[in-house]
């Protein structure tokens, strides 16, 4: 997700002739913030609306591809919930979120990640947003709570009689359920559609 709301803000400075120094003047957006997104550091939800009217462009443009283009752009226009979530990213309390999955299940969520079982595409601490009531896909990334009452992230493939839960990171361990095995099942709480990384601890 980083590398790609990147080029896609490059390709707009390029396409309309515009430098950094012109963008960071015209927005009151830093120079410096410029910088930190350019190594990796996602945009806050304000900079992600400021960099989309600026471009007049759709926010989804600028963070995901067009698969999720339409239900990202109604997120941000139109979901409270949304919007209620990001300021408890922003107000540094989302463990709290987090904690009381269950109780926002049916609407966007978050999701913390806990450990480093999806290095290098989602670090320790990064937060993971996620949609609910939606169909689950071989190679989604999916919000899961195992039967021990963990809840993380991993990749979900489907097979024959069952499915896989596959972590990015080598050192972690592949998990793999039939679903006959009822009373082992984690439970799918929902697929992942957008990434940002943890700043504000």
């Amino acid at each position: 997700m980083y590398s790609f709301l990147i080029d896609r803000f490059e390709l707009m400075l390029k396409e309309n002739g515009i430098s950094a120094r012109k963008f960071s003047k015209e927005t009151g957006i830093s120079q410096a913030a410029i910088t930190k997104w350019r190594k990796g550091t996602t945009p806050n939800n304000e900079n992600l609306k400021i960099i989309s009217d600026y471009f007049k462009k759709p926010v989804s443009f600028f963070i995901k591809s067009d698969k999720y283009n339409s239900s990202l752009d109604n997120d941000f226009q139109n979901n409270e919930q949304n919007e209620q979530i990001v300021k408890i990213i922003q107000n540094n309390i989302i463990d709290k979120l987090t904690r009381k999955v269950e109780d926002i299940i049916g609407t966007n969520f978050v999701v913390k990640m806990p450990d480093e079982s999806m290095v290098p595409l989602i670090n320790k601490d990064d937060y993971v947003y996620c949609e609910n009531a939606v169909p689950v896909k071989t190679n989604d990334i999916v919000a899961v709570r195992f039967i021990d009452g963990e809840i993380t992230v991993r990749k979900f493939v489907r097979i024959a009689s069952g499915f896989d839960l596959i972590p990015e990171n080598n050192n972690y361990p592949l998990s793999s359920y039939q679903y006959d095995q009822i009373e082992k099942l984690p439970r799918i709480l929902g697929v992942a559609f957008n990434f940002m990384r943890n700043i504000y601890d």
